[in-house]
């Protein structure tokens, strides 16, 4: 008689008590986790969903191996996703649209009168809602260089018809495009014109500050005053002045060159 015959299998909790008492069972190392994602942690408060009457032999089967089996399916599923590509190829991304244009015309097909009136005040609605978008941008840029031009905050949201207490969609604007705001000011070439500039245009022609004042049509004090402050913005009337001085010089130079 083989002893090995009577002898019982030891099973999974006999063999861990055979194991000597230092040594350690080796596990796996632990799966690395998106930074910003939570690891799925299945819920017991979680009902499984069992119509009324039970189902099905074959399918009471079904689903009793999904219960079974539902946490090590939904760690596969979360998986394949954080494996997956995030931004679809243009392959995919031409079937979708192919497939979702199908679907659009199939459904207008199959649609009733009233499910297509519905449908074409959907988009007359989409349609509106992207021409206000548009005219709204518009505004915005008109806004922008009424501000270039010289205008002051209350003054453009006059001109544009917003009325002078609405003057939140006017600074919103100019702090889009990072321009200060203030008293007016007038840009020349992407910057706005100052006290320096029109004090170095005058020593570049090497006159006086009575000269320079009569020459650009100003008071007398007035380029002296533009030494104190010299960082501050000049005044719209007296900047576009210099600037025009300043292109009459040029053409001249440019005619005699």
């Amino acid at each position: 008689m083989n002893p090995e015959e009577n002898t019982p299998a030891l099973s999974d909790s006999a063999n861990d008590s055979a194991m000597p008492v230092g040594a350690a069972r080796e596990k796996a190392p632990p799966e690395r986790i998106p930074p910003g994602e939570k690891e799925y942690e299945p819920s017991s408060r979680a009902r499984p969903f069992v119509p009324r009457g039970g189902l099905g032999k074959y399918a009471d089967y079904k689903h009793r191996w999904y219960l079974q089996n539902r946490d090590r399916i939904l760690r596969e599923r979360i998986a394949a996703r954080r494996a997956a590509p995030t931004e679809p190829t243009p392959e995919e991304k031409q079937r979708s649209h192919r497939r979702r244009s199908t679907a659009g015309k199939r459904r207008w097909k199959n649609a009733s009168p009233k499910e297509r009136a519905k449908i074409l005040e959907i988009l007359r609605a989409g349609r509106l809602a992207g021409q206000t978008k548009l005219s709204a941008q518009r505004r915005e840029w008109d806004a922008i260089k009424l501000r270039l031009g010289g205008l002051s905050i209350k003054g453009t949201a006059l001109k544009l018809g917003l009325g002078p207490k609405r003057r939140k969609r006017v600074r919103t604007a100019i702090r889009s495009v990072d321009l200060p705001e203030g008293k007016r000011y007038l840009c020349d070439r992407g910057k706005p014109f100052t006290r320096e500039s029109g004090t170095r245009l005058c020593k570049a022609l090497g006159q006086s500050y009575g000269e320079f004042a009569a020459l650009i049509g100003v008071r007398a004090r007035r380029p002296a005053i533009w030494l104190t402050n010299s960082s501050k913005h000049l005044d719209p009337s007296e900047a576009q002045r210099c600037m025009d001085l300043r292109d009459r010089i040029a053409k001249a130079l440019l005619v005699q060159s």
